[in-house]
């Protein structure tokens, strides 16, 4: 299959009438004024997990503000709080209770294995192995992954940016 895209003037200048008739609608200027700030908040491990949590349950599901999975983000105190689950002796089972117990929250064992990977990979990334489970916690990812993962953090987290309003890893104990 091939796809020949053509785009002429009209419909760039459709494209910038659209724009430019968003450009006032209050969703606009409230991202506008949250993403283009000159001071950006603080990432911690808890910001960092609970947004992976709620991309994680965003995916593949409905998520719209009253959806069960919008409800479950929401909840205030939070049953997935990064504390509760790292130091959880199994996190995989404790995030399938959590999300069954919400109701409505398809694929429950599924997001909770893969969370509970994430997790370790957050953990193994930053150097600081979660203790119930550190014996062979190692063998269970490939080598490959690992060195994915533990990259993308350090990048991510590398407190050579004075400016960055991330916090390093070695930070976060």
């Amino acid at each position: 299959m091939k796809l020949n895209w053509q785009i002429d003037g009209t419909d760039v200048s459709r494209v910038k009438a659209l724009i430019a008739s968003q450009a006032e609608g209050a969703l606009i200027r409230a991202r506008q004024a949250h993403n283009l700030a000159e001071s950006k908040p603080v990432v911690t491990k808890e910001r960092l997990w609970r947004a992976m949590v709620a991309m994680r349950l965003t995916t593949r599901q409905k998520s719209g503000p009253e959806s069960h999975v919008a409800r479950f983000i929401r909840l205030s105190p939070f049953p997935l709080a990064y504390e509760i689950v790292q130091a959880a002796r199994d996190a995989r089972v404790l995030i399938a209770k959590a999300l069954r117990k919400a109701g409505g929250i398809r694929f429950a064992d599924k997001i909770a294995s893969e969370l509970a990977q994430n997790l370790d990979e957050l953990e193994a990334a930053c150097g600081l192995p979660r203790l119930p489970n550190a014996t062979g916690w190692l063998s269970r990812y490939r080598e490959k992954s690992k060195s994915r993962w533990r990259s993308i953090f350090r990048r991510a987290f590398s407190a050579s940016d004075q400016n960055s309003p991330v916090t390093s890893c070695s930070r976060w104990d």
